[in-house]
């Protein structure tokens, strides 16, 4: 029974991902993308969506750089090993492994997905400390964007490679 919810939250939670940044149609005449951008225009880098978000001067972009920069850091040996992780747990479901070896490979993942997710709020929680007070009310949608933000190589990189 756990492989089997193990399975389905695994599916689940590829097919949520999979959905993430819209798509579908668009009407006639449409000039962007379902992002907003412009057809035909890269997308800006994250510091200036981040900066446009939270009306960040020129010394706060400089500041939230070098804090996302520093994040990106140490979360690289994390992100690095997320994957073989999420590969054990398939293996282990794959071979038949008994509950409690499975478990072991689930709480192996388990531990690396909260280490990422300790930088990010550490991260939030230092950006938050240099804004002002008109500045944090806009820190839900930042967070919603800083969820994740260091699964990839480059947080700054908007394509996400």
């Amino acid at each position: 029974m756990f492989v089997r919810l193990l399975s389905i939250g695994i599916l689940a939670a590829t097919l949520a991902s999979a959905q993430y940044g819209g798509g579908g149609g668009g009407g006639r005449g449409a000039s962007s993308n379902a992002k907003g951008a412009p057809v035909g225009m890269p997308p800006l880098p994250r510091i200036y969506q981040i900066g446009d978000m939270l009306g960040l001067d020129k010394d706060q972009r400089k500041q939230v750089m070098t804090i996302l920069d520093d994040a990106q850091k140490e979360a690289a040996p994390v992100r690095d090993r997320m994957p073989a992780a999420q590969l054990a747990i398939a293996q282990a479901i794959q071979a038949g492994r008994t509950q409690d070896e499975i478990a072991k490979t689930v709480d192996a993942y388990a531990a690396l997905d909260t280490g990422m997710t300790a930088i990010e709020l550490r991260t939030f929680s230092k950006i938050a400390q240099i804004l002002r007070e008109d500045q944090k009310v806009r820190m839900p949608g930042f967070y919603r964007m800083l969820r994740g933000l260091f699964n990839t190589k480059d947080w700054n990189d908007p394509s996400g490679k």
